[in-house]
């Protein structure tokens, strides 16, 4: 299977593309399977959270990137042994690990800051906001094998002359600024504007239901650029067959990264705050290593 020598491939592949010559990644009919990237929004303090980071754990390198979150989407202040520890039993085994960061959309939706400048929707606090809180995960939770940010809720156009991707640009090199080599992961959750691919290492293009996935097809441009730079959220897939005919098509749509559960949207939260059922969860993972020999 791919890992940290292809991530090393794809990030060159980029560079090209970003220099202009242009580099087409490898057709879906070369049989290009996508690695499981998946949101862990569950805390590490209970016996059972723990529990679930340890499967996470013991299922890489077919996991290859999970996303660890903490108290009201953001970083856990004061320290979390805990969650310092979940990150290091992930990094041992191999393992990408990145901190939840949330952008609020930089504002522009109406959302409002909550820790700097509370209650805001300008962007320059919304950036202070946003360094402050990669800051606290990469001082707190670095040495312990943290890999870099996981930026949500990000805009996906680029701004009036670039004035979006360059927020988020800035943002991206400060990260790497305390921490060489970093990785950046964005989050629009939908089809996203090219100039995109110049501040990330990874972008969120799909996180929506399974019955939206199956007509859903990403802009022809991300097959000039590398699979690894793309990641597929497919939620409400209710049985085994619907969770693989989903990672068929992640297959197909050059998705670098895809996790599908049959949790869903609803009044008592999040898709991503507990693992599939076992007998869905050992499928998948059995569908990704299959296809990875």
């Amino acid at each position: 299977m791919r890992r940290s020598l292809v991530r090393g491939i794809a990030v060159a592949a980029t560079a090209v593309v970003t220099m202009g010559v242009g580099v087409a990644a490898a057709d879906a009919g070369t049989g290009y399977q996508p690695a499981i990237g998946i949101p862990a929004y569950w805390s590490p303090e209970v016996e059972s959270g723990m529990a679930m980071f340890d499967r996470l754990a013991e299922a890489t390198p077919t996991v290859d990137t999970v996303i660890i979150n903490g108290p009201a989407s953001a970083p856990p202040v004061p320290f979390s042994a805990a969650t310092a520890e979940a990150i290091r039993r992930l990094r041992r085994e191999g393992a990408t690990v990145l901190g939840y960061v949330d952008t609020g959309y930089l504002g522009r939706t109406g959302l409002t800051t909550t820790r700097v400048a509370p209650g805001s929707t300008e962007i320059a606090d919304w950036r202070a906001q946003i360094d402050a809180d990669a800051k606290a995960w990469q001082r707190l939770y670095g040495r312990y094998g943290l890999a870099g940010i996981f930026l949500d809720q990000t805009l996906s156009s680029c701004g009036v002359d670039g004035e979006y991707v360059d927020v988020y640009g800035a943002v991206g090199r400060q990260i790497q600024r305390r921490q060489r080599g970093a990785t950046i992961a964005l989050n629009p959750g939908t089809t996203v504007d090219e100039c995109y691919t110049d501040v990330a290492d990874v972008i969120m293009i799909f996180e929506n239901t399974a019955e939206v996935y199956q007509t859903w097809e990403p802009p022809a441009w991300v097959r000039e650029h590398p699979e690894t730079m793309f990641w597929h959220l497919i939620h409400g897939a209710a049985t085994i067959d619907d969770m693989r005919a989903a990672l068929a098509l992640a297959r197909d749509r050059h998705a670098g990264y895809v996790y599908v559960t049959n949790h869903t949207i609803s009044a008592a939260g999040s898709p991503w705050t507990d693992l599939p059922p076992a007998e869905y969860w050992e499928d998948q993972l059995r569908q990704v290593r299959r296809r990875c020999r």
